[in-house]
């Protein structure tokens, strides 16, 4: 068994490590689709109708 320091790093380290640095194409692409991806899923979240929520609540479409 391994006691030894663990190996954790953080979400930059990570970043930096496998798509390059802020600032270079690589990294600069990750971070367009992340930000694609954050804008349709605050979309998608804002279109679901929540069922515990009583009839007049509801936005009619």
């Amino acid at each position: 068994m391994k006691t030894g320091k663990p190996n954790i790093i953080s979400l930059e380290q990570f970043k930096d490590k496998h798509y390059g640095k802020a600032g270079t194409e690589k990294r600069m692409v990750l971070e367009a689709g992340y930000e694609n991806f954050k804008i349709g899923a605050l979309i998608r979240e804002g279109r679901l109708i929540p069922e515990n929520l009583p009839p007049m609540a509801v936005r009619a479409e």
